[in-house]
């Protein structure tokens, strides 16, 4: 079992959204809000929320656990005054505070049922049993144990207090869940690797890109099943009934609608090269040689 596992096991949706909104974002409350902030309008809006929860939670929340999360959120008071469900930076550091409390009461927890930290300070053995439980894969053990706080200046004695050790563990992406490192590398990879989406971009340039390929993507999408799709399609249409089975499997279908797809769009590619070059007096070899090849 991995530690976010642990953290949010059993938990409710947006319970599960705050300690992942802890876990599971790179940098501090401000990167983490800015991060919340799709639209940069300095406040988290309905759309907004609903946006990182599907990208925190790996799935698309309901109309009910987007409401209970700004209500959640929103202080008492900007509940009763606030009717658009705005959530200002106030309101998230307060609530991203009391998720940090959260999270280390759990770690607490973690560490007394492994028998780790008694005295309220973790030594190596510890550590390693720490690591034992977040990945039972050997080589992601070696490589978080090339991570130690035990290198670093927060060691001392051979001992790191509980305090330094979270504030540690907050900095180092390797020990938080894939998917939700915000817009590092390997965060990007592992979110492109959901699989194609139809998703609306939230940014203006990512929406005309959107709109120019949508008649070409929207014919791939739902001929070409995506081996990366998990639980059918991703997108905002909710339709993931039609087609809600895990795609490895079909990895033969998909490759044999991609050489279907590329067959014709060579050749409505050659066709209309053949028609334009003969419209301005260009040779079909020299079109095939010149414009086809490239």
């Amino acid at each position: 079992m991995g530690l976010v596992k642990f953290l949010t096991s059993n938990k409710h949706p947006v319970e599960e959204l705050q300690i992942r909104a802890v876990s599971g974002v790179a940098g501090g409350v401000r990167e983490t809000f800015d991060d919340f902030d799709f639209d940069k309008d300095g406040f988290i809006g309905e759309s907004d929320l609903k946006a990182m929860m599907t990208r925190l939670l790996q799935k698309e929340p309901s109309s009910e656990e987007v409401n209970t999360a700004i209500s959640d959120i929103q202080s008492a008071e900007a509940n009763k005054t606030n009717s658009e469900g705005l959530i200002t930076f106030q309101d998230f550091q307060d609530w991203y505070n009391a998720g940090e409390v959260k999270i280390k009461a759990e770690l607490h927890s973690l560490f007394k049922k492994l028998n780790i930290a008694d005295d309220g300070e973790l030594d190596q053995d510890g550590y390693n049993k720490f690591l034992s439980f977040v990945s039972s894969d050997a080589n992601a053990t070696k490589k978080l144990a090339n991570i130690s706080p035990f290198t670093s200046d927060l060691a001392k004695g051979g001992k790191i207090s509980f305090d330094d050790f979270f504030q540690w563990y907050k900095k180092h992406n390797e020990l938080r869940p894939r998917g939700t490192q915000g817009s590092d590398k390997e965060g990007e990879e592992e979110e492109e690797s959901e699989g194609a989406s139809l998703q609306f971009p939230p940014d203006l340039y990512g929406r005309v890109i959107y709109l120019v390929l949508f008649p070409i993507n929207v014919f791939l999408y739902f001929t070409i099943p995506d081996v990366r799709w998990k639980n059918g399609f991703i997108h905002p249409l909710d339709l993931s009934l039609l087609m809600c089975y895990r795609w490895e499997k079909y990895f033969y279908f998909t490759f044999l609608m991609s050489i279907v797809w590329i067959a014709i769009y060579a050749y409505f590619m050659v066709w209309w090269a053949v028609v334009i070059g003969d419209f301005i007096g260009i040779p079909q070899a020299v079109m095939g040689l010149t414009f086809l090849a490239a």
